[in-house]
């Protein structure tokens, strides 16, 4: 029992670094349900006497760690980083993106206000490790990939249409097209410039 409480606690700490961490974490809590069940009615069975500290606590453990994993899927999450939001609303209030993660890669679905999508796509990356993505200026989507640490940008064209662009690598700017800089709150903390550099991109992008 000591052994599948740790296996369910470990599980547990994988939702806070990646979406995949919740369809990881359902099996081991369910199984722990179903031989927490047994284990008391084995006790039952044998005894014939009723222990209410063991039912008080399977109870107390199992509660908990179904509400970590049920409360999700309900739309019900703790609070997620400025660079993980979901959804992640621009600066405009004008549209909104879901960034979710699948057994392939990770869906980039950009909405507007009234829940109308605009674009959605499947990307290829790696669904396992994290992307970071958050809204600039001009209304512009930017995504970090933690994989090969290649940074994306989509914006929207004169006639409507989305546009998904390679912007280049880390902070490094690749492509011809003049689409700014990355806010550097996109990035994760180990990958963040200096606080000078920082307010200095910021300074750049209120410009």
């Amino acid at each position: 029992m000591i052994l599948l409480n740790a296996l369910v606690f470990l599980a547990l700490l994988l939702p806070g670094l990646n979406p995949i961490g919740w369809i990881l974490a359902i099996p081991p809590t369910i199984i722990f349900i179903a031989v927490s069940g047994v284990w008391q009615a084995r006790w039952a069975y044998f005894d014939r006497r009723f222990r209410f500290y063991s039912v008080v606590r399977c109870v107390g453990f199992v509660l908990p760690v179904m509400a970590l994993v049920v409360l999700p899927f309900l739309g019900v999450e703790p609070t997620r980083p400025i660079n993980k939001q979901k959804p992640a609303s621009s600066k405009t209030g004008a549209y909104r993106t879901y960034v979710l993660a699948n057994s392939g890669g990770w869906t980039v679905e950009i909405q507007d206000q009234t829940g109308k999508t605009l674009h959605d796509e499947h990307t290829d990356f790696v669904p396992h490790l994290n992307v970071y993505w958050i809204w600039g200026p001009n209304d512009r989507f930017w995504l970090y990939n933690s994989d090969d640490g290649r940074v994306h940008c989509w914006y929207s064209k004169p006639d409507g249409a989305w546009q998904h662009v390679l912007w280049g690598y880390g902070h490094t700017k690749e492509t011809n097209l003049d689409l700014g800089s990355p806010p550097e709150s996109l990035y994760p903390d180990y990958e963040r410039r200096s606080n000078n550099a920082t307010e200095l991109s910021d300074e750049r992008e209120s410009e």
